[in-house]
């Protein structure tokens, strides 16, 4: 599939949905738990039967829809999910339908990185214990925006389902590419401490991943009516769900995040009417 451009979802819809609506949920965590900011709180599913794992969003008016995200969830490795859209409460017409997906890449990994004695030889899918508790999302990337107002989640999987939110967003799709040098990676919040005698003691917490990369040359409009507007309504505390290579979809999970801006980095006008921005993202964990 050729490159396409990198993809900002912003905002997540879920939160302000004039309703959540569907599944069978537990009484102490039901499914209106996905308006939450915080992903340590999640909806947890009565029993792992499909008409009760599923929900529909009514986002109160059609909206449109680029980028769907199941975020910290426990999901089986060869279970499947389904959007679909609609304009009726019950989704007869649909917008959009992508048919049943898996929850997680398929395939994981490229046949030259696998060795004979790896989990993944012969299914190059992951295996519960290498998927990072941080990777334990599902993301959906739709082949062009669609416009409707409910919005039906569906999942198969094979045990109560839980699941911190769904992040459901339109999508700014970047007019350009990054700048060489874009860095990716975890950053440790582990801090260690170090006996006279050179003993060494962690005090451990989960690394994050972390995104730094430039856009140099945007067009003035996309700078201005984009970028800056987007750093204005999000500040350094609201999520956004950031997707740098949409096309390489056995790697999504490990390049995409919902994240949320380090710092606010000026718009620098680079040359005539171009503009260049920094970006410096950090996952959300909790």
């Amino acid at each position: 599939m050729p490159p396409s451009p990198p993809l900002i979802g912003f905002p997540n819809l879920v939160p302000l949905a004039a309703a959540l609506t569907g599944g069978a949920w537990t009484a102490l965590q039901p499914l209106d738990m996905l308006r939450d900011p915080r992903l340590a709180r999640k909806a947890l599913s009565v029993d792992g039967d499909p008409a009760s794992t599923q929900f529909t969003v009514d986002l109160g008016a059609a909206r449109s829809i680029h980028l769907a995200r199941l975020v910290n969830h426990n999901g089986a490795l060869v279970g499947r999910w389904r959007l679909t859209g609609s304009d009726s409460p019950d989704l007869s017409v649909p917008a959009y339908d992508s048919g049943w997906v898996g929850l997680f890449p398929d395939p994981a990994y490229d046949d030259a990185v696998l060795e004979w004695e790896d989990p993944a030889w012969w299914t190059a899918l992951y295996a519960d214990a290498e998927i990072p508790p941080p990777m334990r999302d599902s993301v959906m990337v739709l082949p062009a925006p669609a416009v409707a107002r409910y919005w039906r989640v569906e999942v198969e999987t094979d045990q109560p389902f839980w699941l911190s939110t769904l992040f459901l967003s339109g999508a700014w799709v970047l007019p350009s590419g990054f700048a060489y040098g874009l860095e990716i990676g975890p950053e440790s919040r582990t801090e260690v401490q170090q006996a006279p005698g050179g003993a060494e003691y962690f005090s451990y917490l989960a690394a994050r991943d972390t995104i730094r990369c430039a856009i140099p040359h945007m067009p003035q409009n996309h700078a201005l009516q984009r970028m800056l507007e987007l750093m204005q309504r999000a500040d350094v505390f609201t999520p956004l769900h950031f997707v740098p290579r949409p096309y390489d979809t056995m790697n999504l999970l490990r390049t995409s995040m919902v994240c949320r801006l380090r710092s606010l980095s000026p718009i620098v006008a680079a040359t005539y009417q171009r503009y260049g921005v920094t970006f410096d993202l950090v996952r959300i964990l909790a």
